[in-house]
């Protein structure tokens, strides 16, 4: 696990600021609360132990030349 973590930088940085910002925004923004923000929680989770490789898939679809 701590391997993925480590190798797979990109998925983690993006999960890890999902993360903060999510939790962040319970505290500043009164409206929002933690159902509001459990979506985001559960995706910074997911992409915290995802392989870079699926957010290269990701992008393909993206920039997928017609």
């Amino acid at each position: 696990m701590k391997k993925n973590l480590i190798k797979s930088w990109k998925t983690t940085l993006i999960g890890t600021i999902i993360i903060i910002a999510s939790i962040i925004s319970v505290f500043k923004i009164p409206s929002i609360n933690w159902a509001d923000a459990s979506i985001p929680l559960t995706i910074g989770i997911a992409l915290l132990f995802s392989p870079d490789t699926a957010l290269n898939k990701i992008s393909s679809v993206f920039t997928k030349k017609a």
